[in-house]
């Protein structure tokens, strides 16, 4: 029998061989990572998806549309009046209690597309390199009505948050918003806007700096970015002026590991509460994905983890108050939008604050309250890489029970919060200590999905 030959390493370089043996990735695999991931690179650059203006979109036929790199009209004002039919007509009838998606959505809207053509070639074209083969970095997405997604989006947040307004808990998302940039910010302008307005902190992944700077102008609210990779994926944040006040940032280079093409930073953000006096600090991040393979990437995600505890130190215990209240809004699953907006889910936390006494704030702030938090890129609910990485350096994973599915693929739960604070001293949110409270970081509270049909 003839012994089979691995081809010769043509992308690994010594330094990183040696950096990728610290987790038992092999040479050979790691070669393997690079040259997957540069090939992503190419391809996201050589088929960017191009929001047209608002102004021009209705007249655009499908041809058209499909140049810039969708596969069509997405939802129309006739499919938002069919939603919000059956949106008034079921929503007496929900259990309150249980907001769990009981339809889902079994078409992700990748192939249909009730395209209308317009009625001949637009004479006003959108500016843009138009370059795509048809949408291959956003997924094969339609582009849906502006104000129908809008509509879709605040009637589903309207019915299960409460807008800021500078009293009570700090309340936080986290949001892949999968390729923000200032041209989709424009398109979809009602819905970020909206957005915004329920949260105080919003941990932000996949987005230009660009993006973020043109959501914050339409908020009130300020932008943080990391540098952007070559596909124009950067993390960052918006955060609320009027509660949170920011101290200092720090971006960890260091999680760019083992030569693999453009992984992205850890961006910390150091924040103090101006209602209550608390410093907390979230660190947004967005790992390495599974592209090689779930088992052989999660090594790449193992050192990362490593890298950021280096960074950040191991958790210490203390006082801290608890992160909870954790509802998730997967709007993949809407019948309407399927993944047009993002294949992501909003999910939403609040920070319990609001029944802290100056003592308790006090006894916090004698050590930072870190929280990294985002698209993690591992089933956070199964997979060791991430989640073993970060409880063994007293990070826990808040929600640890829940399986709720965060991305469409799956769909898994890839999106979550960690905290470095372990549950039976948590202080706040109305449970004196108590682990097992519904604000607590009691591991057997899951959460709730919203129906978000």
């Amino acid at each position: 029998m003839t012994k089979k030959t691995r081809k010769p390493l043509q992308f690994a370089k010594p330094n990183h061989i040696a950096e990728a043996a610290l987790v038992g990735l092999s040479a050979y695999h790691l070669d393997r990572l690079i040259e997957l991931d540069a090939a992503r690179s190419q391809e996201v650059r050589e088929n960017q998806v191009v929001y047209p203006s608002r102004e021009v979109v209705v007249d655009l036929s499908t041809p058209e549309i499909v140049k810039l790199g969708f596969i069509g009209r997405g939802a129309d004002v006739e499919d938002a009046k069919e939603f919000f039919h059956r949106h008034r007509r079921g929503r007496n009838r929900r259990n309150k209690g249980n907001q769990k998606n009981r339809g889902g959505q079994n078409n992700d809207n990748r192939g249909g597309s009730n395209d209308k053509d317009a009625g001949g070639v637009s004479t006003n074209k959108p500016k843009g390199k138009g370059k795509s083969k048809g949408g291959n970095s956003g997924g094969g997405k339609r582009l849906p009505d502006p104000l129908v997604a809008h509509n879709i989006f605040s009637t589903i947040l309207g019915a299960h948050l409460k807008p800021v307004d500078g009293t009570g808990n700090v309340k936080i998302i986290e949001w892949n918003a999968e390729f923000l940039n200032a041209d989709k910010v424009a398109y979809f302008k009602e819905l970020y806007t909206n957005v915004a307005t329920f949260a105080d902190f919003i941990a932000v992944e996949e987005a230009t700096h660009d993006g973020l700077r043109a959501w914050a102008a339409a908020t009130g609210y300020v932008a943080l970015c990391s540098e952007e990779n070559s596909r124009g994926q950067a993390v960052g944040a918006l955060i609320n002026p009027k509660r949170l006040k920011i101290r200092k940032t720090a971006v960890y280079n260091s999680l760019k590991v083992m030569g693999i093409n453009d992984l992205r930073p850890g961006f910390h953000i150091f924040l103090t509460d101006v209602v209550t006096g608390l410093n907390f600090a979230p660190i947004v991040l967005h790992l390495k994905s599974m592209r090689g393979g779930e088992v052989t990437s999660g090594k790449v995600r193992q050192l990362q983890c490593e890298k950021l505890i280096e960074a950040i130190g191991v958790g210490k215990f203390g006082g801290k108050p608890a992160l909870g209240n954790m509802k998730v809004f997967p709007f993949f699953r809407n019948t309407v939008l399927g993944r047009d907006v993002s294949d992501h889910a909003i999910v939403y936390w609040e920070l319990q604050t609001a029944n802290l006494t100056k003592e308790e704030v006090a006894l916090a702030n004698e050590d930072e309250l870190d929280i990294p938090m985002g698209d993690m890129n591992s089933k956070l609910d199964t997979a060791t890489d991430v989640t073993g990485t970060l409880e063994a350096a007293n990070y826990l994973l808040v929600n640890k029970k829940s399986k709720i599915g965060t991305q469409s693929m799956g769909p898994s739960r890839l999106d979550g919060a960690f905290r470095n604070q372990p549950n039976d001293t948590a202080v706040g949110g109305g449970n004196g200590g108590d682990p097992h409270g519904p604000f607590s970081d009691d591991p057997s509270e899951s959460g709730v999905e919203i129906d978000v049909n």
